[in-house]
């Protein structure tokens, strides 16, 4: 009756954590890297505009990313929201596809030489 009883226990903890972790996969969706052009840049709200797209007679796309608190990169070394230019080629990591994880100045697009 006792082994039963723990045997019990182990698969309702196993179940339990089973659950939870696919819960948590759920709410976190991947951080998907976009690339394009720096359209526009605000530093006070904390926003930057990127284009992407427009290549091999598909439509361009204006996508604006909430910048506040991302990493902002140029090469290795951080940069400020002030220190980004329209017209700079950038890679941006967001997760929701809102707010920026990671901006990186002089990225290369897809099938561009730099």
């Amino acid at each position: 009756m006792v082994r039963t009883f723990a045997w019990a226990v182990v698969a309702l903890f196993l179940a339990t954590s089973s659950l939870t972790h696919a819960a948590d996969g759920e709410k976190k969706p991947a951080a998907k890297p976009v690339s394009g052009k720096i359209k526009a840049v605000d530093a006070e709200k904390g926003t930057l505009t990127v284009t992407v797209g427009g290549g091999e007679g598909g439509a361009a796309k204006d996508i604006e990313f909430k910048i506040a608190g991302a990493k902002l990169l140029s090469g290795k070394n951080e940069v400020k929201a002030s220190d980004l230019k329209v017209g700079d080629i950038v890679s941006v990591v967001s997760a929701d596809g809102k707010t920026a994880t990671q901006v990186t100045v002089g990225a290369v697009k897809k099938g561009e030489k730099k």
